[in-house]
């Protein structure tokens, strides 16, 4: 009986690792200076994107600092990237929480999620765009739809980008998370279900 218990508790405790997962994303408050280019599998790497504090008329959402994304009337926005590694056939789940200042109008928030084989080859790519913002200067969270990386998937390019906007201004992103989603409730039914199972089986071979 000993041992069955102690197989349910093992079962369990892989159970429980794995239902919270990490977030893979480095620098997800962006408390440190962007990277440079090249460098984005150790942070978020960017174009037209600075580091910024409640000077700029945005309070970060949390932490001392947000990323500030320009935007233009014509030609798009700024950007921020970065290059985790990932496991094939892994779900995950892009969040950040975003906020734009008064001035800005007329446009949106766009990201995609571009897998990468080992021989760094696009395989596929997720893409969001047209991600509603919310009130003016009010963070407002974006969790979008969860994404699987292919089979072969070994890293993925995690891009958040603001389109343009008709009077120009700036977008802010503070808090971004790309974690493996967590095991839906039947997963642990069926650890339930498992641990009955071998607890019956123990008693039949005492009787």
């Amino acid at each position: 009986m000993r041992k069955v218990l102690g197989v349910c508790m093992v079962m369990g405790a892989l159970l429980a690792g794995a239902a919270k997962a990490d977030n893979i994303l480095v620098n997800t408050g962006f408390e440190d200076a962007l990277v440079g280019w090249g460098s984005e599998t150790g942070g978020w790497a960017g174009w037209g994107a600075t580091q910024s504090d409640s000077g700029f008329g945005v309070a970060p959402h949390s932490g001392l600092h947000a990323v500030m994304l320009a935007v233009w009337p014509t030609g798009g926005g700024g950007g921020i990237v970065q290059k985790p590694n990932v496991l094939g056939n892994t779900t995950y789940t892009l969040s950040f929480w975003s906020a734009y200042e008064a001035t800005y109008a007329g446009g949106s928030l766009n990201s995609f999620v571009e897998w990468h084989d080992a021989s760094d080859a696009i395989i596929s790519r997720d893409s969001f765009n047209n991600i509603a913002l919310g009130g003016a200067t009010v963070w407002n969270q974006q969790t979008l739809i969860d994404v699987t990386a292919p089979a072969n998937a070994a890293w993925c390019e995690v891009q958040i980008n603001g389109a343009e906007g008709s009077s120009g201004g700036a977008l802010y992103i503070d808090d971004a998370t790309f974690s493996a989603a967590v095991p839906e409730p039947a997963t642990v039914s069926l650890l339930g279900l498992a641990g009955l199972g071998l607890l019956a089986l123990r008693r039949r071979k005492n009787k």
